[in-house]
Protein backbone atom coordinates (compact mmCIF):
# COMPACT_ATOMS: atom_id res chain seq x y z
CA UNK A 1 0.00 0.00 0.00
CA UNK A 2 2.49 2.47 0.90
CA UNK A 3 5.27 1.00 -1.66
CA UNK A 4 2.52 1.94 -4.37
CA UNK A 5 1.96 5.33 -2.71
CA UNK A 6 5.78 6.19 -3.42
CA UNK A 7 7.96 5.28 -6.64
CA UNK A 8 11.33 4.34 -6.58
CA UNK A 9 12.36 7.85 -8.00
CA UNK A 10 11.11 9.45 -4.73
CA UNK A 11 12.58 7.39 -2.37
CA UNK A 12 15.63 7.98 -3.85
CA UNK A 13 14.89 11.33 -3.04
CA UNK A 14 14.54 11.12 0.86
CA UNK A 15 17.50 11.14 2.92
CA UNK A 16 18.21 7.22 4.37
CA UNK A 17 16.64 7.83 7.75
CA UNK A 18 13.18 8.92 5.91
CA UNK A 19 13.56 6.35 3.57
CA UNK A 20 14.04 3.74 6.22
CA UNK A 21 11.22 4.82 8.23
CA UNK A 22 8.82 4.43 5.15
CA UNK A 23 10.27 1.53 4.73
CA UNK A 24 9.52 0.48 7.95
CA UNK A 25 5.87 1.68 7.80
CA UNK A 26 5.20 -0.42 4.77
CA UNK A 27 6.53 -3.60 6.17
CA UNK A 28 4.12 -3.45 9.50
CA UNK A 29 1.12 -2.09 7.18
CA UNK A 30 1.53 -4.90 5.12
CA UNK A 31 1.80 -7.36 8.02
CA UNK A 32 4.66 -8.81 6.67
CA UNK A 33 5.80 -9.63 10.10
CA UNK A 34 9.49 -11.40 10.51
CA UNK A 35 8.64 -14.87 11.61
CA UNK A 36 9.24 -15.86 14.83
CA UNK A 37 12.17 -17.67 15.82
CA UNK A 38 11.01 -20.26 17.72
CA UNK A 39 14.06 -22.76 17.95
CA UNK A 40 16.30 -20.01 19.16
CA UNK A 41 13.74 -19.33 21.66
CA UNK A 42 13.11 -22.33 22.90
CA UNK A 43 16.74 -23.21 23.19
CA UNK A 44 17.54 -20.10 25.31
CA UNK A 45 14.28 -21.05 27.50
CA UNK A 46 15.74 -24.40 28.33
CA UNK A 47 18.52 -22.84 29.11
CA UNK A 48 16.95 -19.76 31.21
CA UNK A 49 15.45 -22.55 33.09
CA UNK A 50 18.69 -23.73 34.75
CA UNK A 51 19.83 -22.36 38.11
CA UNK A 52 23.75 -21.78 36.90
CA UNK A 53 25.39 -18.95 35.47
CA UNK A 54 24.25 -19.60 31.81
CA UNK A 55 20.49 -19.62 33.22
CA UNK A 56 21.24 -16.39 34.92
CA UNK A 57 22.50 -15.04 31.21
CA UNK A 58 19.67 -16.57 29.49
CA UNK A 59 17.25 -15.09 32.03
CA UNK A 60 19.36 -11.82 31.78
CA UNK A 61 18.77 -11.63 27.61
CA UNK A 62 14.83 -12.74 27.54
CA UNK A 63 14.04 -9.70 30.08
CA UNK A 64 16.22 -7.53 28.56
CA UNK A 65 14.97 -7.24 24.99
CA UNK A 66 11.68 -5.62 26.21
CA UNK A 67 12.95 -3.57 29.13
CA UNK A 68 11.97 -5.78 31.78
CA UNK A 69 13.23 -6.84 35.18
CA UNK A 70 14.55 -10.51 35.42
CA UNK A 71 13.58 -12.72 38.22
CA UNK A 72 16.42 -13.66 40.13
CA UNK A 73 19.50 -11.97 38.33
CA UNK A 74 20.89 -9.07 39.99
CA UNK A 75 20.59 -6.07 38.19
CA UNK A 76 24.48 -5.36 37.79
CA UNK A 77 24.50 -8.49 36.04
CA UNK A 78 24.40 -6.72 32.99
CA UNK A 79 25.51 -7.66 29.10
CA UNK A 80 28.59 -9.60 31.21
CA UNK A 81 26.70 -12.32 32.17
CA UNK A 82 26.10 -13.20 28.57
CA UNK A 83 29.52 -14.35 28.72
CA UNK A 84 28.67 -17.55 30.49
CA UNK A 85 26.29 -18.86 27.78
CA UNK A 86 27.56 -21.27 25.34
CA UNK A 87 28.09 -21.44 21.75
CA UNK A 88 24.56 -23.27 20.93
CA UNK A 89 23.21 -20.19 23.35
CA UNK A 90 24.66 -17.21 21.64
CA UNK A 91 23.65 -18.73 18.36
CA UNK A 92 20.40 -18.40 19.28
CA UNK A 93 20.65 -15.15 21.15
CA UNK A 94 22.23 -13.75 18.31
CA UNK A 95 19.05 -14.70 15.88
CA UNK A 96 16.31 -14.04 18.59
CA UNK A 97 18.10 -10.26 18.85
CA UNK A 98 17.99 -10.42 15.10
CA UNK A 99 14.31 -10.80 14.84
CA UNK A 100 13.61 -8.48 17.88
CA UNK A 101 14.89 -5.58 15.84
CA UNK A 102 13.01 -5.97 12.85
CA UNK A 103 9.63 -3.56 12.36
CA UNK A 104 6.45 -5.34 12.73
CA UNK A 105 7.55 -8.34 14.64
CA UNK A 106 4.94 -9.93 17.21
CA UNK A 107 6.26 -10.09 20.99
CA UNK A 108 3.57 -12.79 21.63
CA UNK A 109 6.06 -15.78 21.91
CA UNK A 110 8.86 -13.93 23.97
CA UNK A 111 6.02 -12.35 26.67
CA UNK A 112 5.04 -16.35 26.94
CA UNK A 113 8.70 -17.23 28.11
CA UNK A 114 8.62 -14.52 30.81
CA UNK A 115 5.60 -15.49 32.18
CA UNK A 116 6.66 -19.68 32.19
CA UNK A 117 10.31 -17.95 33.90
CA UNK A 118 8.77 -15.38 36.32
CA UNK A 119 6.71 -18.49 37.21
CA UNK A 120 9.64 -20.81 38.03
CA UNK A 121 11.55 -18.25 39.93
CA UNK A 122 9.16 -16.50 42.14
CA UNK A 123 6.69 -19.45 43.44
Amino acid sequence: MVKELVSKKQLGKLRSDEAAMLRRYATIISGDAPPVPRNALQVLFRAACRPDHAGRAARYFLFWLDGDSPPEVPNQAGANALMDLGEKQQEAMFETLAWWLKPGKNAESLLTIQDKIRGRFTE
